[in-house]
């Protein structure tokens, strides 16, 4: 393969090749000349931009995880002024159709956030971890909203939100469209969404004050 002569897009294609490497095979087995075989470089091409394999996986996290945010915040944006419960539904909604669009870099995410934890520098792993709350904020916020006005049980509102979001992170790894249409298609999915949101709602007992 002939390599290519680096350029100003060389670092995302970088990132990009080694989001889709460790998203298929554990870190440790992937290799800097794979990566640099992916996008037609050098392994000193790598080098030119990264100091190490980890400096690319790292860099890799960090990249995917601000996508995410970007998206998962205008979505967040769009339902403001929503009813809590409905902005929760359309935020978990939102979530399930990234993960599902992206699922290559979702699963690169969930397969190598323990490794990334382990080799990010501090400051390093402090930026991931704002990313990961900040994420996490528009979910905590519709929770906190819906337990404020009343329509959500008293919960701790972080706590839930994980609690949903692993639950949906978990179903992305298993859940492919075949099954979805066997199950139901939309219906099915509708049904998670409902079960999911269930958990939190005040019974009709609780809001009479029965």
């Amino acid at each position: 393969m002939r390599k290519r002569v680096v350029s100003e897009q060389t670092p995302d294609q970088i990132i990009e090749a080694a989001t889709r490497l460790f998203a298929q095979r554990d870190y440790t087995v992937v290799s800097v000349d794979e990566i640099a075989d992916e996008i037609g470089l050098t392994k000193g091409g790598i080098y030119h931009y990264f100091r190490s394999k980890a400096d690319v996986l790292v860099s890799a996290s960090m990249a995917t995880l601000a996508f995410f945010n970007d998206e998962i915040s205008s979505c967040a944006a769009q339902l403001r002024g929503s009813a809590p419960q409905l902005r929760l539904l359309e935020l978990i909604r939102a979530h399930n159709g990234l993960t599902a669009k992206h699922h290559e870099a979702f699963i690169f995410l969930v397969r190598t956030r323990q490794v990334v934890s382990e080799l990010a520098s501090e400051t390093e792993e402090n930026k991931l971890r704002a990313l990961y709350t900040a994420y996490e904020a528009p979910f905590v916020e519709a929770i906190q909203d819906g337990i404020s006005s009343g329509v959500f049980r008293i919960v701790d509102p972080l706590v839930s939100a994980r609690f949903l979001l692993g639950a949906c992170n978990w179903m992305a790894q298993w859940h492919r469209p075949e099954v979805a249409r066997q199950l139901g298609g939309p219906i099915w999915e509708e049904q998670v969404l409902d079960v999911m949101l269930q958990g939190l709602l005040r019974s009709s007992k609780e809001l009479s004050g029965d």
